[in-house]
């Protein structure tokens, strides 16, 4: 197993930290302050160009403006904004240019979710200002920022290869060969955003239920809960994994757990927030259909045969979303599928769990409902970050040890098409959106859809026989 986690360090530490300078950095003394992005990238020759596309410094430039911003730095405009200005950028088409946007000295260190919108939980603030305490330079706070991420990354895969190991020895080395090999088809993404702390969150949960500690448990997905949001989602398939064997202390314990560091989370957050405490969760509710969902790409791919059922795009709630006349009557099914989707994985999970005769087996299938419940809230949803699939790292591979061949090729079609439209099909196509973009999302997202579909309902492969008497007698 060795040579694969040397093979992990260096795609992880080493090949995902090669990319070139800032678009910023190739301005010359004669451009003038309206300059654009655009003009600027497009004086650059292909190496230069894809050692910008390879720093994807675009997340992490938020991050180091809502740093700044509290702890009373200097900070970009364009990402330091309060909601009515949100909402004004949405009535306003076209692409956005960071760089045409002022930096503002603030006259006190800002207060997030108070003075200006973080569309995250509080758990977020804390991996954004890690880097910003030992430097004030952009270069520097991406670099430590991604090794950051790259550290949580790394640790979540430890942790859920220390599970599996427990639970079915022999089946380690497997878990993180596919680890690694998703991680490549995903690319750089996964340490240029903070949601490997999702990542670590699951892995932590799965290595938690291996040692049978509930409290734990809990906790560790109670701090996914107050980083992102969104793994919320998955509380329910912990309640069905204690449920279904009736271990109705665990679960308390699990409960307990995960209400004390949500507690902790909440006091921070009303505290820095105060009466603007709902505007996040507003924000996110009026959050239109982003060029990537289902949807929007559809209506993208359908410009080829009317180009004016797209008016083209706008950059508003932090992501580049459509303007078109059917957007508003698209956004309600965008919100009802995914809901209608993953309570159909929970009652999936309740049968499955109850059908598992090992404590391996329900580990696998609570994998397997972790990841359909991710593939439904991204592909089914009104935003697709492409971000969101690094939540899959560590249970994706879980999933994969009772997963066909063919279910495990669609995960890395998705992946591999991912990567391709982001960022390198993204750059050229989200200001045009031509209908090859939405082709190649509405394929990702196919794709993605196809793998969960095949881990629910294909029947699980079958273990060797060696292996099943080693876990029959483990059980027993």
């Amino acid at each position: 197993m060795s040579k694969y986690w040397l093979l992990w360090l260096a795609l992880v530490f080493g090949w995902f930290n090669l990319y070139g300078p800032s678009l910023s950095s190739y301005r010359t003394p004669a451009d003038g302050a309206n300059v654009t992005a655009q003009q600027i990238a497009s004086r650059l020759n292909a190496l230069e160009f894809l050692g910008v596309l390879a720093r994807n410094d675009f997340d992490t430039s938020r991050y180091f403006a809502y740093a700044n911003a509290m702890l009373g730095r200097p900070y970009s405009s364009f990402f330091v904004r309060t909601p009515a200005q949100w909402r004004a950028a949405h009535g306003v088409s076209g692409q956005a240019d960071a760089g045409a946007f002022p930096k503002v000295t603030p006259e006190r260190p800002l207060r997030p979710w108070r003075d200006f919108v973080v569309e995250y939980p509080p758990g977020m603030v804390v991996f954004a200002l890690a880097p910003a305490l030992f430097t004030q330079d952009f270069s520097t706070y991406h670099l430590l920022f991604g090794l950051e991420m790259e550290l949580l990354l790394t640790l979540s895969v430890f942790l859920a290869v220390r599970a599996v190991e427990k639970l079915s020895p022999g089946q380690g080395e497997r878990t993180l060969l596919f680890a690694l090999a998703t991680t490549a088809a995903l690319g750089a993404l996964v340490a240029r955003r903070y949601d490997a702390c999702v990542s670590l969150s699951v892995g932590l949960t799965i290595f938690a239920l291996a040692a049978r500690w509930s409290a734990g448990a809990g906790a560790a997905l109670a701090f996914g809960v107050v980083c992102k949001g969104a793994p919320i989602l998955f509380a329910p398939l912990g309640a069905l994994y204690y449920a279904t064997t009736r271990r109705w202390g665990a679960l308390v314990e699990s409960f307990g757990g995960a209400a004390a560091v949500c507690l902790v989370a909440a006091v921070a957050y009303l505290f820095f927030a105060g009466e603007h405490w709902r505007d996040s969760f507003a924000y996110h509710a009026a959050r239109p259909l982003q060029v990537e969902s289902t949807l929007g790409a559809l209506l993208i791919f359908l410009r080829a045969f009317d180009p004016g059922i797209v008016a083209g795009s706008v950059f508003s709630f932090g992501s580049d979303n459509i303007v078109a006349a059917y957007e508003p009557l698209l956004r309600p099914f965008a919100e009802i599928a995914p809901v209608v989707a993953i309570f159909g994985v929970f009652a999936w999970s309740w049968r499955a769990l109850s059908a598992c005769e090992t404590e391996f087996e329900r580990v696998v299938v609570l994998a397997k409902g972790v990841c359909a419940i991710i593939v439904a809230f991204s592909a089914l949803g009104k935003v697709f970050s492409p971000q969101y699939l690094v939540w899959l790292t560590p249970v994706a591979a879980l999933a994969s040890l009772r997963a066909s061949r063919a279910a495990n090729l669609a995960l890395f079609a998705g992946l591999v098409l991912t990567q391709l439209e982001y960022p390198y099909l993204y750059v050229f196509c989200a200001a045009s959106l031509p209908p090859i973009f939405g082709l190649v999302a509405l394929l990702r997202n196919l794709a993605l859809l196809v793998w969960a579909g095949r881990l629910l309902f294909e029947a699980p492969q079958k273990q060797k026989t060696g292996e099943a008497a080693a876990l029959r007698a483990q059980a027993a």
